[in-house]
């Protein structure tokens, strides 16, 4: 799978639909796990544990494409853009950070950073 997703990150536009088809299937896949979650007469736990497994497929695909692209540098890269985003007046109110904002403006979650942030372990420079 990491050479596929290798080819595909390659190439700025095929990047881009695969990503979108991606979160496309994972909402299809989410939208029939309700419905057979929400009729059990109709679906049985097979259907259930299908859909489950689609999902967790669809997702594990999508963090394999992060994964390939945030390397070590970019990583540390991403966790000082961050950092110093944080202690930018434009993101603050008070005492409160605005984080969808950056996300936002820094183009990735601050959920990807913190994985990634784990992923990569302490040798990183803040």
């Amino acid at each position: 799978m990491a050479d596929r997703i290798r080819r595909v990150l390659a190439d700025p536009q095929k990047k881009a639909d695969y990503i979108d088809s991606l979160r496309r299937r994972l909402q299809a896949a989410s939208q029939h796990l309700a419905k057979v979650q929400g009729n059990t007469s109709l679906y049985g736990e097979t259907a259930r544990t299908q859909a489950e497994v689609r999902i967790s497929q669809l997702e594990a695909e999508l963090l394999a494409i992060e994964d390939v692209e945030w390397t070590k540098e970019l990583t540390a890269e991403r966790r000082a853009a961050w950092n110093q985003a944080v202690r930018n007046p434009k993101y603050r109110a008070g005492g409160v950070v605005f984080s969808s904002a950056i996300e936002r403006d820094l183009g990735f979650s601050l959920e990807s950073l913190r994985r990634q942030i784990e992923r990569w372990g302490s040798g990183l420079d803040s």
